[in-house]
């Protein structure tokens, strides 16, 4: 593997890491106000979905 792919792939893995670390501090804020309202359908559901993708393409970035 060169230089240049190994780079990319160390930029994208710190990408994705930041975006999902940011997903998070999000979801945590959302749980803790009124709009995480379990009375409120989907919202809290919604935030974990999103989190996951994230996560998921956050592992799925890491070279082979």
């Amino acid at each position: 593997m060169d230089q240049y792919t190994l780079t990319m792939y160390r930029l994208q893995e710190h990408a994705a890491r930041d975006l999902a670390r940011e997903l998070e501090t999000r979801r945590r804020m959302a749980e803790r106000s009124s709009a995480a309202d379990p009375s409120v359908p989907g919202t809290r559901a919604a935030v974990t979905v999103w989190t996951r993708l994230f996560h998921h393409a956050a592992v799925r970035s890491r070279p082979v």
